[in-house]
């Protein structure tokens, strides 16, 4: 799942993240967006939910759409009680990302700390880049 910030970037400026979408597309990942981070694109860049998707589609894939559900809701509210340092959006992407059972990628360092603390996988999007790098290695020849 990507933070909110990724999408965002994504919308304003193109060209920021392309060694993170790129080695999504070489991991054969999946992409997943829920209301909260739809709702929290639309209100920094003005684009409605279908543009948006449609964005994420033409730089990746088809994202994946989660629904949010009232155990996602009570764990959002709990981690927003217990880490004062995520903001409501965060804690709502952290439990979805929780629940889903997916990997995070963000560049906030507090919401790393965070996942690592619910014990979620995260990484940076330098990181997930540089591990989802897949190189290939021309085979010797004697």
């Amino acid at each position: 799942m990507a933070d909110s910030n990724m999408i965002i970037d994504e919308c304003r400026m193109p060209g920021k993240n392309t060694a993170f979408w790129k080695a999504a597309r070489k991991s054969n990942a999946n992409i997943a967006v829920d209301d909260t981070i739809l709702s929290e694109v639309h209100r920094k860049t003005g684009k409605t939910r279908n543009e948006v998707v449609e964005k994420i589609t033409k730089s990746f894939k088809r994202p994946v759409l989660i629904d949010d559900c009232q155990e996602v809701q009570d764990d959002a509210r709990r981690m927003n009680e217990k880490y004062l340092y995520l903001h409501r959006g965060d804690d709502r992407i952290l439990a979805a990302t929780k629940k889903a059972g997916a990997i995070l990628v963000t560049n906030d360092k507090k919401f790393l700390l965070a996942a690592s603390l619910e014990g979620v996988q995260a990484f940076s999007t330098r990181l997930y880049a540089r591990n989802n790098n897949i190189k290939r290695c021309r085979r010797w020849r004697g």
